[in-house]
């Protein structure tokens, strides 16, 4: 049994949806096609994205190797020039206001596996800001 401390933080935060935002979601989702409707959007808006993205990274030359993403929010990319060439580019992304995951992040055993790596995330942001990013990037791995 939970001890009153448990409860107490349960009564206080509520770790479920409200009722309200329940009987929302039953409305929405007993609507014909609502669903769909809303998942077709979904798809077009990161298929946007994932494009603008790769377009970007391609015209900023060959100093990343990826694959155009089939799906997901990022792109995960090797950086070519291997640890030194991905340290330089993360250093003069930030310079430029430029956020990133580097690959590091990503290996669970911290071996330092993906050093090269970075993952590019395109779903967040809003349209104008990945653009600005994107065209701040652009100019960064051109300078390279």
């Amino acid at each position: 049994m939970a001890g009153p401390h448990v409860i107490k933080l349960r009564r206080r935060y509520g770790f479920q949806s409200s009722t309200l935002s329940q009987a929302i979601a039953r409305t929405l989702l007993a609507r014909d096609d609502w669903f769909d409707e809303l998942l077709a959007h979904g798809r077009d808006i990161y298929r946007e994205r994932a494009e603008l993205t790769v377009r970007s990274l391609r015209e900023a030359g060959d100093h990343l190797e990826f694959d155009d993403p089939a799906g997901g929010f990022s792109v995960w990319a090797k950086v070519r020039g291997g640890v030194s060439a991905a340290e330089r580019l993360a250093e003069r992304a930030r310079e430029a206001g430029i956020v990133y995951s580097v690959g590091t992040f990503y290996d669970p055993l911290q071996l330092s596996r993906y050093a090269d790596h970075l993952r590019l995330a395109y779903s967040a942001a809003r349209h104008e800001h990945l653009v600005a990013g994107l065209d701040r990037l652009t100019a960064v791995l051109k300078s390279l």
